[in-house]
């Protein structure tokens, strides 16, 4: 993953921390990137993010954005992993906090029509019922 993707997708977790009062689910977030993707697939033909999904049992993951938000050292650099934890730390086991302001200069206008297309849709949400809607798509 290159380094202005890897900043892009730090910032669409602290997007969605944000406007969930600083504090969200990790699980949420990345379902809410899913959706979002989705979303801008399907207008403009290309994702947010280009992140690689994989089919998981809580339905499509953002492998790079499990990473993120777990600070997995295994898959990401210290200093990618220092470069997060400038705009995320974790609150707890499942929730990621906003520490710092959202850098909006990294995304597209569409981006954020995107990323505010999948908090208007599933904001209020659980994070149960978002891991279960994927399952109905055809795809």
């Amino acid at each position: 993953m290159n380094t202005l993707e890897f900043e892009k997708l730090v910032q669409v977790l602290n997007f969605f921390a944000v406007k969930n009062n600083g504090k969200i689910d990790r699980m949420k977030a990345v379902k809410l990137l899913f959706f979002a993707d989705k979303y801008h697939i399907r207008k403009y033909g290309r994702p947010v993010v280009w992140s690689k999904y994989f089919a998981m049992k809580m339905g499509p993951v953002s492998s790079e954005a499990l990473d993120i938000s777990k600070k997995n050292t295994k898959q990401l650099s210290e200093s990618l992993i220092e470069k997060a934890s400038i705009f995320l730390k974790e609150e707890d086991e499942y929730s990621l906090k906003s520490i710092k302001e959202v850098d909006e200069d990294v995304f597209s206008e569409t981006d954020i029509e995107a990323l505010n297309f999948s908090w208007e849709c599933f904001k209020d949400f659980l994070t149960s019922d978002l891991v279960n809607i994927p399952h109905a798509y055809p795809e």
